[in-house]
């Protein structure tokens, strides 16, 4: 997906008017130039839109995205076996307490590892960049953090093989129902009860470290307006929509009527809605800096072509 989006950016195609792009995108993604800037666009709907999320699409004093929906990790834990941990030491010292207990989590080496490591890390008091943006990730929290998870894995508080489980084997893993406790994402919960562990298992929010505060690094995909853009009016209008509490109650993934994996696209009313273009600009060193082109709203008729080809039409409400 990343690869295709890179793709098209660089190449100023004109294919793509919106990508979702993952929050860890942002900077590079502005700094070349590829996304428009939408900080008037986030600031109108800054009331709907939860802080935090809203920081994962700034860079440089500007957001260049509009947050679309988020992920924080979780711990699911066997209600039978283990207790709702407090700290990382209570989990760890639950997890070694019998075989059946260990902690299953992301160990395979790529960026799963490295958030959570970190949730550990932020936990602890430790930072990778200090308030002036130096490096400060050579700390006693960090040699602290490294320890205590290299310890888990010798006294068996971590099966080893968690150096191999991204966040679908480590979720295949604890379905086995041979592991206590599992650090995942939120979609996991749904997953979970389609199986025969269905209601043995309960969820909490990441433990504190002793002596510190529980903390968590968040995950998620925000809406971007691609720079070569030809509908960029009509991908406001889209934002516009989507981040709206009435779409998000009948998103296909967070409805509980959930009826399709395609997500829905905006109304004719969301269109209309759409009557002042916001000026998403893209960064200086790009020369174009005019609002939306008025021709993308001229025609009504050639306005929801152009949308329906990317965000296909969604179902009808059901009554009950």
């Amino acid at each position: 997906m990343r690869t295709q989006a890179v793709q098209r950016l660089e190449g100023k195609s004109a294919e793509c008017d919106l990508f979702l792009t993952d929050v860890i995108w942002t900077s590079e993604f502005a700094s070349q130039g590829w996304i428009l800037d939408q900080t008037e666009l986030v600031e109108a709907n800054k009331d709907r839109l939860i802080p935090s999320t809203v920081e994962t699409a700034k860079y440089e004093d500007k957001y260049w995205a509009s947050p679309f929906f988020t992920n924080a990790g979780l711990i699911y834990y066997q209600k039978d076996k283990v207790a709702k941990p407090d700290t990382w030491q209570q989990l760890y010292a639950e997890a070694a307490g019998a075989p059946g207990n260990s902690f299953v989590y992301q160990g395979k080496q790529y960026e799963g590892l490295t958030v959570n490591f970190l949730e550990m890390l932020y936990s602890a008091g430790g930072e990778v960049l200090d308030d002036q943006g130096e490096v400060s990730i050579d700390s006693p929290e960090t040699r602290e953090v490294l320890d205590f998870m290299a310890k888990g894995l010798k006294d068996g508080s971590a099966d080893r093989a968690v150096l191999t489980y991204n966040e679908d084997a480590g979720r295949l893993a604890y379905e086995s129902g041979n592991f206590g406790y599992q650090r995942n994402w939120p979609h996991v919960n749904r997953l979970l009860n389609a199986t025969p562990l269905a209601g043995t298992f309960g969820v909490a929010p990441l433990p504190a470290w002793e002596g510190g505060k529980a903390s968590g690094v968040l995950g998620g995909w925000n809406l971007a307006i691609s720079a070569h853009s030809t509908n960029q009016a009509g991908a406001v209008a889209f934002i516009d929509f989507a981040t709206t509490p009435e779409c998000r109650s009948t998103w296909p993934w967070t409805s509980r009527r959930r009826r399709s994996t395609r997500p829905p696209t905006r109304t004719r009313t969301s269109w209309r809605r759409c009557r002042s273009p916001l000026n998403c600009s893209p960064p200086s060193r790009t020369p174009s800096r005019a609002p939306f082109p008025r021709s993308t709203r001229r025609s009504p008729r050639r306005s929801t072509r152009t949308s329906t080809r990317s965000f296909p039409e969604p179902p009808p409400p059901r009554t009950p």
